[in-house]
C-alpha cells in the first residue's frame, strides 16, 4: 500500500503542474523585447512601406500594456507589414495549446484584421509561416498550413469575428485558443467568459495538414488590413491530456520499480 501512496502523490504534483506555461508575454517591457521576439520590420522582404505596424502601448493608461496591430488606416502598412515571431521553439509531440486575448482597438474601422498564432518559423513572410493561426480581415479564419488565407479562402470564424468587434478593451476581450494535435492537425476555438468555456469553431484533430514540428509563435497584421488589433496575454502550454498521460505512466513505471 505504501508504494501506491507514493505514485498516487506523484501523480497528482504531475497533474498540478499538468498546464504549466512554456511560454508567456504581457508587454511588462514596455516594448518588443528583442531578446524573446524577431521582429522583421517592414515585412519580410520590404513589402511594407516603413509604417508603423506593430508596437506595444497602454491603452487606458494604468500600465497594462498591449501589443498594439495597426491596419492601413491607423498609420499601418497596407500589404503585409511588421511580423514578430519569437526565437523561443515549442516541440509538438506532447501537444500545444496556445491562448491569448484579442479586441478592437478603433471600431470605426470595420476592417478588423490580424495574423497570430503558431508559426513554422521566423524567418520569410507570414503567409508562408503559418502553421495554425487566426488570420484574414473581417471576418477573421482559422487558417491551416498550406491554404489560401491570403485570398480569404479558410473557416471562417465567426463568432471569435463577432465578439472582437464588440469588445473595446481588455476587460471584455474574448481569449483564442490554438490546440495542435500532438502529430497532425488543430482546433480553433474562442471564449468570452474569461476561459470557464471555449466555443470551437473548427476541428482537424489527426486530420489536417499542420504537422510541422518544432513552431514558434508568430503576430503580423494580415495583408489588407485597415483597422487596429489588440494583444495580450500570450500563453503557451503543454496540452493537458497529454501531460496527464505522461504523469499516470511516471507514476506507474516508478510504482513498478518499487515492487521489484
Amino acid at each position: 500500500m505504501r508504494v501506491v501512496r507514493i505514485s498516487l502523490v506523484l501523480l497528482v504534483v504531475m497533474l498540478n503542474g499538468a498546464n504549466a506555461a512554456l511560454f508567456t508575454e504581457d508587454w511588462s517591457s514596455g516594448s518588443v523585447n528583442p531578446s524573446i521576439w524577431y521582429e522583421t520590420v517592414d515585412g519580410f522582404g520590404g513589402y511594407g512601406y516603413g509604417h508603423d505596424d506593430i508596437s506595444v502601448v497602454d491603452p487606458l493608461g494604468n500600465g497594462d500594456n498591449a501589443l498594439k496591430i495597426n491596419g492601413f488606416s491607423s498609420g499601418g502598412d497596407p500589404l503585409w507589414g511588421d511580423q514578430i515571431v519569437t526565437y523561443q521553439t515549442f516541440g509538438r509531440s506532447s501537444g500545444l495549446t496556445i491562448t491569448y486575448k484579442v479586441w478592437n482597438g478603433n471600431q470605426l474601422d470595420t476592417n478588423i484584421g490580424m495574423y497570430g498564432g503558431f508559426w513554422n518559423g521566423n524567418t520569410g513572410p507570414p503567409y508562408a509561416l503559418g502553421e495554425a493561426v487566426v488570420g484574414y480581415i473581417s471576418p477573421l479564419e482559422a487558417y491551416e498550413k498550406g491554404e489560401d488565407i491570403a485570398n480569404g479562402n479558410c473557416p471562417p470564424m465567426l463568432g471569435l469575428y463577432g465578439a472582437v468587434w464588440w469588445a473595446l478593451t481588455k476587460a471584455t476581450a474574448p481569449i483564442v485558443e490554438i490546440t495542435l494535435d500532438p502529430v497532425q492537425g488543430a482546433t480553433w476555438a474562442y471564449s468570452i467568459d474569461g476561459g470557464l468555456t471555449f466555443t470551437v469553431e473548427r476541428n482537424t484533430l489527426g486530420t489536417g495538414s499542420s504537422n510541422s514540428d518544432p513552431l514558434c509563435v508568430g503576430f503580423a497584421p494580415h495583408h489588407g488590413q485597415g483597422g487596429t488589433t489588440m494583444i495580450d496575454d500570450i500563453v503557451v502550454t503543454p496540452e493537458p491530456a497529454t501531460v496527464a498521460l505522461l504523469g499516470i505512466g511516471a507514476a506507474l513505471a516508478l510504482s513498478r520499480r518499487k515492487r521489484m
